[in-house]
């Protein structure tokens, strides 16, 4: 399993919002698409990503999980571990995120 954090792709131009929204969730909705947006806008290109997919299908015997990008283990170590912690930082992030 690739497990790549924020990579310059075309995954926001590529995505489908629901058509029905809840009026109620616009501001914390529109938080989120700044945050998206700025996330990767600012992300480094995949090569890291295309480089690790290449050693595995040359790998006669990969391991099962292979983190990539920029602090990718401890993202997934405070995850697993502190989840109270991942959650806070990623609403942090979010709120900090310019409308």
């Amino acid at each position: 399993m690739v497990e790549p954090m924020a990579f310059k792709t075309n995954l926001l131009s590529g995505s489908v919002a629901v058509a029905g929204k809840i009026d109620d969730y616009n501001t914390y909705r529109n938080k989120i698409a700044a945050f998206a947006k700025d996330l990767f806008e600012n992300a480094p290109e995949p090569t890291p990503v295309i480089d690790t997919l290449v050693k595995l299908v040359e790998d006669k015997n990969p391991k099962f999980s292979h983190p990539v990008g920029k602090g990718a283990s401890v993202f997934l170590a405070i995850q697993h571990f502190a989840y109270k912690t991942f959650e806070n930082s990623i609403i942090k992030s979010i709120n900090k995120a310019k409308k």
